[in-house]
């Protein structure tokens, strides 16, 4: 995934746009989509990226795992791993990182 484009250019964009003049610092659809965020949010801050906090394979497992874990507070983590593949898809490693979370 790129990097974004830094504020200050996004602002130099807009500033721009408004004044009639075109950007040659960086492509036509770049500035279009920073114009197109500006008129919609008041903001040329890029949105954020990635999933939402709270979804995944495992969201569904969540209330169920966290009583669990209250409910036995020295539950090993083959217990919570058993638990979580209760679902076909769900991988060791998310498991791991979901219960580190916790």
């Amino acid at each position: 995934m790129g990097k974004s484009v830094s504020n200050d250019l996004r602002q130099r964009m807009v500033r721009a746009i408004a004044a009639g003049k075109s950007r040659r610092a960086v492509a036509p659809s770049t500035a279009v989509r920073v114009q197109a965020r500006y008129a919609a949010t008041g903001s040329v801050a890029p949105a954020r990226q990635g999933r939402p906090k709270g979804s995944g394979k495992l969201a569904p497992y969540r209330k169920a795992i966290v009583d669990k874990v209250k409910a036995q507070p020295d539950i090993t983590i083959h217990h919570n791993i058993q638990l979580c593949r209760a679902h076909p898809s769900n991988e060791l490693v998310q498991i791991l990182v979901f219960l580190h979370r916790l």
